[in-house]
């Protein structure tokens, strides 16, 4: 299944701070997840303005660059290390389901609710 991610699914609010992240001079980012209908978290990820790509880990995304660096639940999760030099083609999937990530969620949440009953 093919999950379509709105672009801007997060409200960040960009600063000036920056920090080197593997040879890359990242940028903080901070905004608050609202999931549910009670429960929020803060984000704050660090992206860079050197890598013209709108991704990062665990679908952090919608920043003006690569996500390095993302603290989000009390877990840090950073680059490890990029080859810059190296080409790459990235193609979606042409095969399987397309849904949006909003019915993925619903979908999940129907699954979820289940009961299972044992004999």
């Amino acid at each position: 299944m093919t999950i379509k991610y709105p672009n801007n699914q997060y409200d960040w609010e960009i600063s000036n701070k920056s920090e080197l992240i593997n040879v890359l001079e990242s940028y903080k980012a901070k905004c608050i997840n609202i999931y549910g209908t009670n429960a929020k978290s803060k984000i704050k990820s660090w992206f860079t303005y050197e890598v013209h790509l709108n991704i990062g880990p665990k679908n952090h995304i919608g920043l003006p660059g690569l996500v390095a660096k993302v603290k989000h639940l009390g877990r840090v999760t950073y680059l490890k290390s990029i080859d810059l030099r190296q080409k790459v083609n990235i193609t979606l999937p042409e095969k399987g389901e397309k849904t949006t990530l909003k019915e993925y969620n619903n979908r999940l949440v129907e699954f979820m609710s289940y009961e299972v009953k044992t004999i």
